[in-house]
């Protein structure tokens, strides 16, 4: 997402990729990665900080946080965020299926 390298943003999500971003929007897989590619989103910088990661049954599901810097529609907004992920086994390697943002109170 900081470098915007579409080809391995695309590999690393699902075909069913539900991204609920913190303001609200939820993406799928191609909405989400055009606005990347697009410049319609930047993101310069992005932490993320993983409280629980737990795998079972070829399914992984992650929660922490994440902190970011994005520019949107001209504006530079700050992120602070808690975060659930959900990633799926696919062939040789791990996919994100869903993640959901919540800002934090």
């Amino acid at each position: 997402m900081v470098n915007r390298d579409l080809p391995a943003l695309d590999l690393l999500c699902d075909d069913r990729l539900v991204y609920t971003h913190s303001v609200g929007r939820r993406d799928d897989k191609t909405a989400f990665l055009a606005a990347v590619e697009s410049g319609a989103v930047i993101y310069p910088t992005v932490e993320h900080e993983f409280d629980d990661v737990a795998a079972e049954n070829g399914m992984a599901w992650t929660s922490g946080g994440i902190r970011a810097s994005i520019a949107a529609g001209g504006q530079q907004i700050a992120v602070d965020a808690l975060t659930t992920s959900v990633w799926v086994h696919r062939g040789n390697s791990w996919k994100l299926l869903a993640l959901q943002a919540t800002a934090r109170a």
